[in-house]
């Protein structure tokens, strides 16, 4: 029933709250203080539209895969009582005779669930299957678009960073390219040291980096301002509400070249 309680709705739902307090993440005191539990502080986010379960999303219930689940939960706990249960006992009494009498039965027993494991495990097995095809299809839109967009274009030699923690599961489902990936905690300026040398070594070995941002914009974000410090970003797409900029960083330095100068003898720059 705790379990229940605790994974109804997003733990980020009441993190945020918590962090509203002006408390930082993790403070000791929220260990301690029932005040701030989440066994109290769920209960003010369940509501219909906001429960995390595979079957309903946005306070939308598919129905037929809550019923598939229900019936697996009944047939499977059903199976589980029958097999628990010794069964029937059928059998004769023997007697025989060694100097003195004895008997001893000979007793067979008989469960019903024998005669179904193989239904009971195939139902089982289809609902479980099912549940985790449509959890799968359960990540936002725009995040499947913008990680399709990586699986396309990223290579080995590019780094990809992500700045949700809560997505990290995610994110590994969905991305397939061969990209190192870096996972931050990614807040506001200033930076701390640990994560600017980090950052340092990954641009060092990694000329593009792909750089998938959380809700902060680029002049909020500690990492972004990093990023567009230290190197050039050649690209910024929106997908939906996500947003995934590219950033170059060369392995020479580069230099300023004049209105007029030609490339190639192909191309000429006009202006800038």
């Amino acid at each position: 029933l705790i379990q229940i309680l605790g994974l109804s709705v997003h733990f980020e739902l009441f993190q945020n709250r918590l962090l509203e307090t002006g408390l930082p993440l993790f403070a000791p005191i929220t260990f301690f203080d029932p005040r701030y539990s989440p066994l109290i502080g769920q209960l003010q986010f369940l509501r219909a539209e906001n429960l995390d379960f595979a079957w309903i999303t946005d306070g939308r219930v598919d129905w037929s895969l809550l019923l598939a689940l229900v019936a697996a939960v009944l047939v499977g706990g059903w199976g589980l009582v029958q097999a628990g249960n010794k069964g029937r006992v059928t059998g004769k009494r023997v007697t025989r005779d060694e100097g003195r009498k004895s008997s001893r039965l000979i007793a067979r027993y008989s469960s019903p669930v024998a005669h179904y494991s193989l239904p009971i495990t195939l139902i089982v097995l289809a609902a479980t299957a099912w549940l985790l095809t449509r959890a799968h299809a359960l990540p936002p839109a725009d995040l499947r678009d913008a990680v399709g967009e990586l699986n396309v274009r990223t290579t080995a030699a590019d780094a990809v960073i992500t700045a949700t923690p809560e997505e990290a599961a995610t994110f590994a489902e969905l991305y397939k390219g061969r990209a190192d990936v870096l996972g931050l905690n990614a807040g506001g300026p200033p930076l701390d040291a640990g994560t600017a040398t980090t950052l340092a070594r990954m641009t060092k070995s990694h000329p593009r980096v792909w750089w998938l941002p959380n809700w902060l914009p680029p002049e909020q974000s500690g990492v972004e301002l990093w990023l567009m410090g230290n190197g050039f970003r050649a690209e910024n797409r929106s997908f939906g509400e996500r947003r995934l900029a590219l950033y170059y960083f060369p392995s020479q330095p580069l230099t300023e070249t004049a209105v007029g100068a030609t490339f190639g003898d192909a191309i000429a720059l006009e202006r800038v």
